[in-house]
C-alpha cells in the first residue's frame, strides 16, 4: 500500500524538475559564509537544455535580483535566489506548468569548474516573488542572533527604519525554508510523510542544466560578487528574518 502512495510523491518530485542521480545535500551540513556576498543579476535568465531521446526541452529560469551567500563548502560557495527565483518549464509539454522553487547557484572555488543551478526539494512549489525593478545587493543586509548566532539575510525593510530585515523563511522565527515548510504541510499520512521527508528541505543540484551561456554567464558575474553590510539592530527587529 505504502509504495501505491510513495509513487505519485516521487512521481510530483520529478515533475518539479528537483530529481536527478546527484546526491541532496542537507543545508544544515553545510557552513554560513565568513564573509556574506551578494551577485546581482540585472535581468533574468533562462537556461535551455534538452534531454532524452525525445530530445524533450526544458527551459529553466533565475529570475532578477540579488543572489545571497548562503552556505560554503570547502569547493564552493551557494548563492541564493530571490523567493521562488528558480523555476522550470518544458514549453513542448502539453499541459505543462512553470514551477517555482526556492533555490540558486553554485559558484565552484575552482575557475576552471562551471557553476550549476541548485533547487530545495519539496513535494509543492512555493510562492514567486520578483523582486521589484532596481533592487539590488545594495538593498540586502544580514543580521546575526546574538545568542544562537546564527545569521538572517534578506531584503532591507523600505519603512520602519534602518536595520529591518525583510524575512525570507516560511514561518517567522523557524529555520524552515519554504520548500520544507511546503514539503511538511502537503504530505498526508504519519508514515508516508516520514518516509519522504527525509529527502525533503535538502539542496538538489540539477544536473539538467549545462546551458554553457547561462552557466558561464554566472560565473563571469560571480567576479563582481560584493560584499553584504550587517545591520544593526536587526536581530531584535519585528520585520528581522528567520535563521536560515
Amino acid at each position: 500500500m505504502y509504495k501505491k502512495l510513495l509513487f505519485p510523491l516521487a512521481a510530483s518530485a520529478m515533475l518539479g524538475g528537483c530529481a536527478n542521480n546527484a546526491p541532496l545535500i542537507a543545508p544544515d551540513q553545510l557552513a554560513t559564509p565568513a564573509n556574506i556576498t551578494c551577485i546581482q543579476l540585472p535581468e533574468a535568465m533562462t537556461a535551455v537544455d534538452e534531454a532524452g531521446i525525445l530530445k524533450l526541452v526544458t527551459e529553466t529560469r533565475l529570475e532578477r535580483g540579488p543572489y545571497v551567500s548562503e552556505k560554503v563548502d570547502a569547493d564552493g560557495t551557494y548563492y541564493r535566489a530571490p523567493q521562488g527565483g528558480i523555476s522550470m518549464f518544458q514549453p513542448g509539454n502539453p499541459g505543462a506548468k512553470r514551477g517555482y522553487n526556492d533555490g540558486g547557484f553554485y559558484i565552484p572555488n575552482d575557475p576552471q569548474k562551471m557553476p550549476y543551478i541548485y533547487m530545495y526539494t519539496s513535494m509543492d512549489g512555493v510562492p514567486h516573488e520578483a523582486p521589484a525593478a532596481g533592487v539590488g545587493c545594495a538593498d540586502v543586509g544580514y543580521a546575526k542572533d546574538p545568542v544562537t548566532k546564527k545569521i538572517s539575510v534578506g531584503l532591507m525593510a523600505a519603512v520602519g527604519g534602518a536595520g529591518g530585515v525583510a524575512g525570507r523563511a516560511a514561518v517567522k522565527h523557524s529555520s524552515l525554508s519554504y520548500g520544507q515548510a511546503a514539503a511538511g504541510g502537503a504530505i498526508a499520512g504519519a508514515l508516508v510523510a516520514y518516509l519522504v521527508n527525509q529527502d525533503m528541505g535538502k539542496i538538489s543540484p540539477v544536473t539538467l542544466v549545462k546551458d554553457k551561456a547561462v552557466l558561464g554567464k554566472l560565473r563571469e558575474m560571480s567576479l563582481q560578487a560584493v560584499p553584504v553590510a550587517p545591520q544593526q539592530g536587526a536581530a531584535t527587529s519585528p520585520a528581522a528574518a528567520a535563521p536560515q
